[in-house]
């Protein structure tokens, strides 16, 4: 989100889509937080979490993009990951049965071919873990108290699983290109960094509109 505000700020042209946390945080504006449900109790809400946050995802996307007179998206986060990290470290421990994960799975690929926005481009931030733990720590945000330093760290060996060594990479996914910035640098302060990474993003942009112009952060 940090790093979207930079670009955004840089290049106007853009339009950012960030996370509808406010979805996540009051299911229909009454039922309260699935997020919170899932961080305190993953065995009775990781299938119904994972059906939820994607789906509230897409459509919030789907809706900005259609209104929007800007051809350049970037969003938040790649809708993939909910699959491909989240949904199978919930199956991975436990917190799905088999039978869920089945399901979950038959699902999500039939949403991903009705979905209409799909990445031409991925940037991925990449840091270790402690150095999230504390930039969690410092946003303290009411959804994420509850995040233990070892769930993040295993947060964290699912993104690299997927996007660095590519295990169980989704066919969609084999010719997109993958601009990887190191988040260990301080570019929410530094303005030679955010000078830096403004310029290689825009660079990345320019090649990836070569074949699409959604891209997905």
């Amino acid at each position: 989100t940090t790093l979207m505000n930079i670009i955004e700020n840089a290049m106007p042209e853009i339009a950012s889509h960030y996370e509808p946390v406010e979805k996540w945080t009051n299911v229909g504006g009454q039922f309260g937080s699935i997020y919170d449900r899932y961080v305190k109790d993953m065995s009775r809400w990781a299938f119904t979490a994972e059906i939820y946050v994607p789906t509230a995802r897409v459509t919030a996307l789907e809706e900005e993009t259609e209104s929007s007179s800007k051809n350049i998206h970037l969003v938040d986060r790649l809708v993939h990951v909910d699959c491909y990290c989240w949904a199978k470290m919930a199956y991975d421990a436990g917190h799905m049965k088999p039978i869920e994960w089945q399901m979950y799975v038959e699902w999500f690929n039939l949403f991903m071919k009705r979905t209409k926005t799909k990445p031409s481009g991925i940037i991925l931030l990449d840091a270790p873990p402690e150095v999230n733990i504390e930039r969690i720590k410092k946003r303290d945000r009411p959804e994420e108290r509850d995040m233990s330093p070892d769930f993040i760290k295993l947060v964290h060996d699912y993104y690299q699983r997927f996007f660095i060594k590519k295990e169980q990479y989704p066919e969609d996914l084999q010719s997109v290109p993958i601009l990887i910035l190191d988040a260990t640098k301080n570019y929410k302060d530094d303005p030679k960094i955010q000078k830096e990474y403004t310029e290689k993003i825009r660079a990345f942009i320019n090649e990836c509109m070569q074949t699409n112009v959604k891209i997905s952060k």
